[in-house]
């Protein structure tokens, strides 16, 4: 897929599932800058479900969050992040994440991702 991704952003994309050893089609929120799209044409993104199978690394993901909302429940499952090229871009859904929500979602990442010293 060409294009530009922006930060913020809902897309589908190829995410891999490592525990099954496949890719498949999943909504990702990118959350990585644009520099970093630009200077290296790769972005990361964090994996939405529908299912909060483990609740300590998920985030619920508010209706009001988004540009446009959805019916179903959402979460953030804050500790499956990947890196992306726009090769694994299936399809865009212009839909974001409104700014003022990313600090919860990045603390969050930090929280279940990195490790405390």
């Amino acid at each position: 897929m060409i294009g530009k991704i922006s930060p913020l952003e809902i897309i589908e994309a190829n995410f891999f599932f490592p525990n099954e050893d496949v890719f498949k089609p999943h909504p990702v929120l990118v959350v990585s800058t644009t520099e970093l799209f630009e200077e290296e044409e790769i972005f990361y993104g964090v994996l939405m479900t529908t299912k909060n199978i483990l609740p300590k690394y998920t985030i619920r993901i508010e209706p009001t969050w988004l540009t446009k909302s959805s019916t179903k429940e959402g979460y953030f499952a804050t500790h499956f992040m990947q890196i992306f090229t726009m090769d694994d871009v299936t399809k865009r859904s212009n839909t974001f994440l409104k700014g003022e929500y990313f600090d919860r979602i990045k603390s969050k990442i930090i929280n279940s991702v990195f490790h405390e010293v």
